[in-house]
């Protein structure tokens, strides 16, 4: 069931998480600072339009999109709560693009982390002016305030930990989309009936198998019909550097993030660190399974 506006904070109070959150000040990452322009339009929680006629999608963030079962003129309240606590952030305020990695995705809209030139930020519906140091990032603010989910690209992660981090307290005091069921974290029972949709997914790794140039983490007995984790060769090393060993996570209980699609059974493929958070210190051992690879 959908979320209506009775279950979702109102907008003016959700906003005023954003001064409490602690996202006031620079992105604690590297990025490579880019130009600064005026903000004329909010298309939705996670694009915004330039007065200069380009089109920005905020890195690292995904904001509700309307179901495709929901009628157009349907009213979609977790979608709109995100757009309208962007536009209170940044509309018609200057804002200073920085980049990390690709600068432009296929729709041609420029890939940025955003922050707003003049520091200030939107409290309760009111400005206030924080130091001209602290400019605000206006991407953490969103998932601080629970919002947005965290969303990376493997060409654009370099804060992708951070804005976990935010995600994971908004996420402990269910803030926003974090009160509604449509937006839970899954478990790896219910992914069969999740087919088409970008999740997130926690399990216990049953066990990880190489196939070809492919890495699978099988949460199931029998990989043709339950829940997979697939990981190209090419994606292995940015895991390695992170000091990740995939081959050790066979008993671990993990959280996985992706668009889950069908391939035999429903599976994540993920590309890079960020979209794995392996959640306890030992792995737990399992019996006799029937897992991809043999």
């Amino acid at each position: 069931m959908l979320a209506g506006p009775a279950q979702l904070r109102s907008t003016a109070a959700l906003l005023g998480l954003l001064s409490v959150a602690g996202p006031a000040s620079a992105a604690p990452c590297v990025l490579e600072e880019g130009p600064s322009a005026i903000v004329s339009a909010v298309v939705d929680g996670d694009t915004i339009g330039l007065a200069d006629g380009r089109e920005v999608r905020l890195l690292g963030i995904a904001a509700p999109k309307r179901p495709l079962d929901l009628a157009e003129d349907a009213p979609y309240a977790p979608g709109e709560t995100a757009r309208e606590a962007l536009a209170a952030l940044v509309l018609g305020r200057e804002v200073k693009l920085s980049f990390d990695g690709a600068r432009s995705d296929r729709h041609g809209r420029v890939l940025a982390q955003v922050h707003l030139v003049d520091g200030r930020r939107a409290a309760e519906g009111k400005p206030a002016a924080p130091p001209a140091s602290a400019p605000v990032w206006v991407e953490a603010a969103l998932v601080a305030a629970g919002h947005v989910r965290v969303m990376s690209r493997a060409d654009n992660r370099a804060c992708a930990g951070e804005l976990l981090r935010l995600e994971d307290g908004a996420r402990a005091d269910r803030r926003s989309i974090w009160s509604l069921k449509e937006f839970a974290v899954h478990s790896v029972a219910e992914t069969p009936r999740l087919f088409d949709r970008f999740e997130i997914v926690e399990g216990r790794v049953l066990s990880v198998a190489e196939v070809k140039d492919w890495t699978y983490l099988n949460f199931g007995a029998q990989w043709r019909t339950d829940f997979t984790v697939s990981l190209a060769r090419q994606s292995r090393k940015s895991f390695k550097e992170a000091g990740i060993d995939l081959s050790a996570l066979e008993g671990r209980r993990v959280r996985v993030r992706g668009w889950i699609t069908r391939l035999n059974g429903p599976m994540i493929e993920i590309t890079h660190p960020e979209e794995l958070e392996i959640l306890d210190d030992a792995p737990q051992k399992r019996g006799k399974r029937t897992d991809r690879g043999g």
